[in-house]
Formats: C-alpha cells, structure tokens, sequence
C-alpha cells in the first residue's frame, strides 16, 4: 500500500473530488477530524523525531496524532504526493498577548498555490485556528467555527480571531519557505526547552461534524452546535476513558496515570 493509499485509508476516504480545490478541502476537514492534535508523548518525555516514515507510522500505524511539525509536515507530504504545490512556513505563537519580536517560531504553516491563489492550511494549531483551508486575503473575515482574519504586520501576517468584539492575535506567520534543517530546530526547542508550554501543559483538540473538543490540562471542553460544555477530569481512569473515547488517541492505563500525575498540579489553561 502507498503512503497516499495509506493516508486516506485511514482518514476514511474512499474517494476525492476532482477539483483541486474542493478536494484541498475535503483533505483538511478529515484530518482534523481523525487526527487529533496533542502532546501527550512530549509531556511523556517522548521528544517527537520528525523523520517522514516515523512520523506516518507514529499518526497512521499507531494512531497517536502528535503537533504542527508532525500533523501538517505529513500533510504536506501527502498534498505534494497528491501534485500540489506546497510551501512550510514556521509562525511564532502569540497567545496571551506575546509580541512577535520576542517569540520563537515554533508553529508549522503550510500554504498551497491553487489557480494563482494562496491558500493557507493548518491542521494542527488547536481552538480558535482553522477548521478548512482558507484564501490568504488581508483583512477579509473567515467565517468557520470561529471568525478568523490575516492581517499584515512587518514582513508577515497575525492570524487573528474575533472574540468579545475585537481581535485576538493567535500567531505570526511569514511566506518564506523553510526545510527540514528549520523543523528539526524548532522540533528540539518545543519538546525539550524547559520553558516550551508543550513541556508542562496537555493540549489537544479533534474535531467533530458538530464542532470541536478540547483538553487544556485536566479540563475537556466539547463545543456542540454553538454549546460549550466542560468536563473536569479527577481521575487517572477518567483521563484515560476521556482521552480515548474523544481524541481517539490509544492511551494505555500507565501513560495515562503518568499523564495525570503531571498535570494534577498545573492550572487550567486557554491555549487551545
């Protein structure tokens, strides 16, 4: 079986459109909505190698997700494998009021180049950030789960989204094209720096045809059909049925009570 074969066998596709286009679409949707973002084996200690064939057979043999330079480097893959012209970018994470000039980049963004037209795609940043490929166009609102928007600062672009009538910066993005040298860097600074947010605190996030669920520590939150819901998580047990049931990520029994001693100390978060 190829690795396309592979792929889409496990997003549960059996078949894509012939427009470019609508099937850029149809490929972003699934994969969020079957692969599901997540740290958990870096909060487990287990720093993710970035290595093409580990990380098909870590997200489409063991079926365990992982973050942006996994999730949207094997997205890349399979889009170029499928004939789109596809470019890596590294974004600086702006959560929290962060300014870009003081940020690391350690976000993976890909852009795609249809019919003259740059299409951004993400499928690994968490809440609030794209559900679908979108048109990168300054300044136009992106109607999805959340409104979202590009907007220009210095050389690159704040993707924003639209909260308590006004506009909240997600991260910095810039077009330049980056390299396996460029992922790896930021890969090591995410998963071992000890100051990295992805070294003390779960986040993930899958979503579903209804909306989107969340972890930030030990706290679930599912949004369904515009309601929030949240559960608190007190038990290894819980953590592991939880994990399972709605990320669809295999945690076993002592992942899961390592995980929960790690996090039983840790506030709830909003970074995803």
């Amino acid at each position: 079986m190829t690795f396309v074969e592979r792929y889409l066998q496990y997003l549960e596709l059996k078949s894509l459109p012939d427009d470019p286009l609508t099937r850029l679409r149809a490929l972003h949707v699934a994969n969020q909505q079957r692969i599901p973002f997540n740290n958990v084996d870096v909060l487990l200690g287990r720093p993710p190698q970035l290595d093409p064939d580990e990380v098909a057979d870590k997200v489409l043999t063991r079926g365990r997700g992982g973050y942006c330079f996994e999730l949207n480097g094997l997205f890349a893959r399979l889009l170029r494998e499928l004939g789109y012209e596809v470019h890596v970018h590294l974004g600086k994470m702006l959560a929290g009021g962060a300014i870009v000039e003081e940020r690391p980049r350690t976000h993976m963004v890909l852009s795609v180049q249809i019919d003259g037209q740059r299409w951004i795609c993400d499928v690994s940043f968490g809440a609030r950030g794209l559900t679908d490929a979108a048109p990168l166009i300054e300044d136009t609102p992106i109607a999805q789960l959340d409104t979202l928007r590009y907007h220009r600062h210095g050389d690159g672009f704040l993707m924003q989204t639209r909260r308590h009538e006004h506009w909240e910066t997600l991260y910095w993005f810039d077009l330049q094209d980056t390299w396996m040298a460029d992922w790896i860097m930021s890969n090591h600074y995410s998963s071992t720096f000890p100051a990295s947010p992805f070294l003390h605190n779960l986040m993930a996030l899958r979503l579903t045809g209804h909306g989107r669920i969340t972890f930030n520590n030990l706290r679930m939150a599912e949004l369904r059909d515009g309601m929030r819901s949240e559960t608190l998580i007190s038990t290894p047990q819980q953590l592991y049925t939880l994990i399972n049931q709605h990320l669809l990520l295999p945690l076993n029994q002592a992942d899961a009570g390592a995980l929960f001693t790690r996090l039983a100390t840790q506030p709830a978060i909003n970074l995803v």
